[in-house]
Order: structure tokens, then sequence, then C-alpha cells
């Protein structure tokens, strides 16, 4: 075989898995049917973690170009009371990054294509069309067109990041279950020219029985609304700028506002029954498609490339067992089903048309405000609970969180902690004593990690999040960190680390 593994789909899903199995020392395939990066926005969200995953594969710091910070989520009715006021997350989070970006996806996929290119060990095919998906005794087969000529390829593993429209979901054969969401909206980007009367950094749900509308930044000098269609209205119709204009009117012109795009789309709940079969799997929007409103169908995709690359790559590399790959949906269809029921939710919330109903809503909402609930805001964790099932230990505190990134130092070597230590699987103590022998640990592939103390395998923290704080909390010394900065389980004393490290080595059957 030419190559380890094929993955089909170079939006951010695809490039970011096969950017990772190629940094991993893969041979990868990728094909993607658009020969350029699609030039208008689409996604414009992200919270911590996903900058986490970008950093590791080396653009985080170009991100800060195209993106910005929210700093408030605010729902509001037709009278303008506050119903709800999420605090968005300017602040650094666990991940040591903003906890909620707003970003321009064509500049975004366009420095992801480029540090694609530029992986060594990954064939990127621009312009290519997968045709047919087959599966035999070793492996699965793909074949594709590219520049009039027909070819094929046979891989161990072949990964449908294609969409929607998935022909790697048909080839596996699976249903979508449907969450019953299917509302049509019309999604308006715009580039600020002039003055606009809004909070650079706020975004807002005007939940307004009239017409329903979002309102949010899309990057730096960019603003999003999405208007709910009513009974009536026809996508042709509301598609045009001579309809769009009149609902922007309320904050803005021709004189503040040029029209980047105007698209209508149907906001769909739907997941996937099998993201596995044999050599096949799948991830992003061909496993799953969630409404818009927790800004997380980009980073649920790249949620589900971090998980699954780290996973490849031991199968790959021979360094685990195959079954390693069953725990990937195990861990992400609960995370999806509690993102898109979180979105169902708050859509319905929003996409109240009846007056009556819309105001027994605002008292309700009004009232809970009013008598002091809890102030929400954008959640440390990201935007999905603990992990529950899969390669985590049941009942541990820790297992299932993500572990804090720290800035600091290690030697001569400075900056966040996934930067300086490695993003491999890591062994973190807050006390030497509780280390078992390093080279032991390396020859497992766990790298050791000492926070506070000044020798060659620690860490010495100098900015937040911190790590030593968050063990503390939870009372354990110790945490066994797996490459998607996930906790596997922790420790209290030596004998649950050696414990614990034995556990994790059985879970995902190292080979000798």
């Amino acid at each position: 075989m030419d190559h380890d593994c094929i993955v089909v789909g170079a939006g951010p899903t695809g490039t970011v898995l096969a950017t990772l199995l190629g940094q991993a020392g893969h041979r990868v395939l990728v094909l993607e049917r658009d020969p350029e990066v699609y030039p208008l926005p689409r996604a414009v969200h992200m919270d911590h973690e996903i900058v986490r995953v970008l950093q590791q594969i080396g653009i985080a710091d170009a991100l800060k170009a195209v993106s910005s910070p929210v700093g408030r989520y605010v729902f509001q009715n037709a009278a303008g009371d506050v119903l709800l006021d999420i605090d968005g997350g300017a602040r650094l989070a666990t991940s040591g990054h903003p906890a909620s970006l707003m970003f321009v996806q064509p500049e975004l996929e366009a420095m992801l294509r480029a540090r694609l290119v530029s992986t060594p060990g990954v064939d990127v095919r621009f312009g290519a069309t997968a045709r047919r998906i087959d599966v035999g005794p070793q492996g699965a087969g793909v074949t594709f067109e590219q520049n009039g000529q027909t070819q094929h390829s046979r891989v161990r593993y072949l990964i449908g990041c294609d969409g929607a429209s998935s022909l790697v979901r048909r080839a596996i054969g699976t249903a979508m279950t449907d969450l019953n969401f299917d509302e049509p909206w019309v999604v308006v980007d715009t580039r600020i020219t002039g003055h606009l009367d809004l909070p650079p950094d706020a975004a807002f749900q005007f939940c307004e029985p009239a017409r329903p509308t979002t309102c949010v930044p899309a990057g730096p000098g960019r603003r999003r609304w999405e208007f709910m269609l009513l009974p009536g209205e026809t996508p042709e119709a509301m598609g045009r700028p001579e309809a769009i204009w009149p609902l922007l009117a309320r904050w803005g012109g021709p004189e503040n506002l040029a029209l980047v795009r105007i698209a209508v789309y149907r906001f769909h709940a739907l997941v996937a029954e099998r993201w596995r079969q044999g050599p096949l799997l799948l991830a992003g929007d061909a496993a799953h498609q969630t409404p818009p409103f927790m800004g997380q169908g980009l980073c649920s995709g790249i949620r589900d490339a971090a998980n699954l690359a780290w996973k490849l790559d031991r199968v790959l590399a021979g360094r685990a067992a195959e079954r390693l790959l069953d725990s990937y949906q195990a861990e992400r269809a609960p995370h999806i089903r509690q993102v898109v029921e979180t979105s169902v939710a708050m859509g319905r919330i929003v996409c109240e048309l009846n007056p009556a109903r819309a105001a027994q809503r605002d008292a309700a909402m009004i009232a809970a405000r009013a008598a002091g609930s809890p102030a929400i805001r954008a959640s440390d964790q990201g935007q999905v609970a603990p992990l529950a099932d899969g390669l985590t230990r049941t009942g541990d505190p820790g297992a299932g969180r993500l572990f804090p990134q720290p800035g600091g130092h290690r030697l001569d070597a400075a900056g966040r902690l996934d930067d300086v230590v490695g993003c491999g699987t890591r062994l973190v103590v807050t006390d030497r004593r509780l280390l078992p022998d390093p080279q032991t640990l390396r020859d497992r592939d766990i790298e050791p990690v000492i926070l506070g103390d000044a020798g060659a395998d620690g860490f010495i923290e100098s900015e937040p999040p911190g790590a030593a704080s968050w063990l503390a909390q939870i009372e354990r010394p110790a945490a066994l960190v797996r490459p998607d900065h996930y906790v596997f389980g922790t420790a209290g004393t030596a004998a649950e680390v050696e414990g614990l490290v034995d556990e994790f080595t059985a879970a995902v059957d190292l080979q000798p």
C-alpha cells in the first residue's frame, strides 16, 4: 500500500485529522474535490479546546490575525429585556486560550491547507473526487477521478470527512438519527465599513416572535446576521439583497455594511447511528449535523479529529490493538448528542413564533434572572461534558476532563505546556516521589512531567490556567493525560500511579 490511510474531504475536520496523522509519521492520502478554499464564510465560532488542537498542528498564533474573542452572548426579547446573559469568555480558559473565539473561515482554511501540504508524508490531491468505496480483507479502497483520469488506492483505514452527503457514510450503510429540528434561516455575512452601534465583542439572540434573529461577530471587521424565515417566505425570495437590507435596517445599511454572502439554510439535528464499519470511519458533518445556536459545528468535527488521530496513530504503528478504535464513537457520540440536544433546546427558545408562548417564555426567564439564578459563562471544560464512556476510569474525580494548559518553562524551553513537553500521553505529577522510572515510562510512550520541579522532567508554571491547582482541587497529585488532552485517570500515591499506568497500558493493549 502506498499510504496508511485515506482522508476523504479536506475541510477543517479532514485537514486537521490528516495533519495530525502526518505529524505522527504516517503516510496519508487526502482527496478533496474542490481545488480552492471555498471563498465565503460558513462556520464562525470555535472554543478554547479547538484552539489548543490548532496549536498542536502549529497555527494557533497565526489564528490571532483572523479571530477575536467573544465577550458576551445575550438573549433578549422584543422589548429589549435581557433573558439570558452568558459570559462569552475572553479570559483564558482551561486550554490556555480565550474561552470563545469568532473567526473568518476562508482565512482559517487557507492556513489549514498550507499546513497540510507542508506536512511530510501527506499526499494531497485537490480536484480529486471520490466515486466508489470498497472494503476487502486487508483494508479499504477508493476509486477517484482527478484531471479526467480514474485512479484507485487501497489503505488500512479510510476516514470520511466528506460532509453531510458523505459517500463514505453511504458505504458504511448507516442511518442518521433525526433529533427533530428542521428550521429554515437566511444567513447574512457582512463586512463593517462604518460605525456600527453594537458592542464589537458581543453576540445576540433576538428572541422576537415577529422575526427571531441572531447577530454575532464573525471575525475582525465582520458581522453575521441570521434571520428565521417566516411561514410563506421562500428561499428564492429571501436570498436576494433587496430582501435583506430591510431586515438589517435597524442596525445599518450600505453606508456602514457591505454584503459578503447571503445563504438560505435548513438547520438540522442529525447523528449517524454507526461511525465505523471495519476500516471505514466517519468524522465531522459526515457523522453529525447540529443547529448553530451553540456554534459547535466546526468544533465538533475537530474534536472528532483529535480523538481519532491519536488512536489511529497507535493502531497504525502497531502499538495498540484495533479494538482501541471502538472507543472513538463510544466517547464522541454522547458528546455530540449533548451538543445537538442543547443546541436544539436553545433553538426552540429562540424560534418561538407564537406571541403568547413567547410572553410566557420571557416572563419565566426574566423571573429566573431576578431570583438570582447562577450566572452562566462559557465553560472552562469546553462546550461539552466530561467523557463518561470509552477510555477513561469510571468514578475517578478527574477522568474524562480536559487537563489545563498553563504557560511556563522546562529547563531552556518556554511556552505553553503542550509546546514544551509535547502532546503525547503524559504522566503529570506534583511530587517527584510519585513518579515511576522516567525511562520505563518513555518506553511505554508516556512522557513524565513534574509540576514545579526545575529538573529535566520538570515544568515550572508561570501563567494560568493552573495545572497544579487543578490537581489540588480534586485532591489527586497525579494525572495521566491522553494525547487529545483528556485525562485518562488520576492517582494519589506512588502505588496508585503505578496501577494507573498499568491500567492505561492494558486499556490500549500496547504491544511489548
